[in-house]
């Protein structure tokens, strides 16, 4: 069988601490992208998970990662990646 994929990210963005400027704050997950292209948001995951599934997708995985390699938030989460998979046709 062979498969085809949709992927869809959230991401968190990170700012300054009211209290302190040196700290770094994670903020909400606002920020979507789905098969690399931006979605206004906000987004309703629900709402789009049921519209994936609707297509014939099904979700295969959620993926923590962390786009911080070298920094202070190195390991931190700031974005999941949604893999959805169905049969190709």
């Amino acid at each position: 069988m062979k498969w085809e994929y949709k992927f869809i990210t959230r991401m968190r963005q990170w700012s300054a601490s009211a209290q302190d400027s040196s700290l770094l704050v994670a903020n909400d997950w606002t920020v979507w992208a789905e098969d690399g292209k931006a979605l206004p948001g906000p987004v309703d995951i629900v709402a789009k998970a049921t519209e994936a599934g609707e297509q014939g997708w099904e979700l295969a995985t959620v993926t923590p990662r962390s786009s911080y390699g070298s920094s202070s938030l190195a390991g931190m989460v700031t974005e999941e990646l949604w893999v959805f998979k169905r049969p190709k046709a």
